[in-house]
């Protein structure tokens, strides 16, 4: 089975080497003979009448010869509509379950992990940092971003960014009901770029705006 599947890759990219041969010698005749043409014009082989003549024919035939070329090329290529076998289609995404379990994090260590997740939130407040990342965390808390990440999804129950914008939802919240700060303000302060990126993430963890929440 390996080796007839071998021999038709081969076979297809052969084949699509020859496809290119072909156009590229087609290329190559209609530049040589559009050189020749010219050469022969400078040295005055056509009278003016004959020269207008055969530009006439030239003319139609580089672009008889394009639209050949371009229709030829079309055929060739795979319809953008073709139904994707069922072997090509992507796969779906993997529960947590079964998505980690080759892994070699045990459930005490997962929780342990979990404990320093929440430390590095809630003591170091580590989601203040504009430009945190999966990395960031955890190197912070010395374990592999791949146990991190698997922490997230199979203990806590979310991704890294839900992780981060819940705590800096969190923060803000806390920050809009006892202090004068400028919505701006907090919103640099826990951690967001934006503005809008904070109006966004606020709205998904709260139900509510920034405004509502002081009205």
């Amino acid at each position: 089975m390996q080796k007839a599947e071998s021999s038709a890759g081969v076979s297809q990219a052969l084949r699509q080497r020859a496809a290119r041969m072909r156009y590229g010698l087609i290329v190559v005749s209609f530049c040589f003979c559009s050189c020749a043409f010219t050469v022969l014009i400078s040295f005055g082989v056509f009278t003016e009448q004959r020269y207008e003549a055969e530009m006439s024919t030239m003319h139609s035939l580089a672009v008889l010869a394009l639209f050949w070329v371009i229709g030829v090329w079309g055929l060739r290529q795979r319809p953008g509509l073709v139904r994707q076998k069922e072997s090509d289609a992507p796969k779906p995404e993997l529960p947590p379950a079964q998505k980690y379990e080759k892994s070699a994090l045990d459930h005490d260590r997962a929780e342990r992990i979990a404990r320093k997740i929440e430390a590095a939130m809630a003591k170091d407040l580590l989601y203040r940092a504009p430009d945190l990342s999966l990395w960031d965390l955890a190197k912070h808390i010395g374990v592999t971003s791949h146990y991190v990440s698997q922490t997230l999804n199979t203990h806590l129950g979310k991704s890294f960014f839900e992780l981060v914008n819940g705590w800096r939802s969190k923060d803000a919240v806390t920050q809009l009901t006892t202090t004068d700060a400028t919505i701006l303000v907090i919103a640099y302060d826990v951690g967001f770029n934006s503005r809008t990126a904070f109006y966004k993430a606020f709205r998904r963890e709260t139900g509510k705006t920034p405004s509502d929440l002081r009205r």
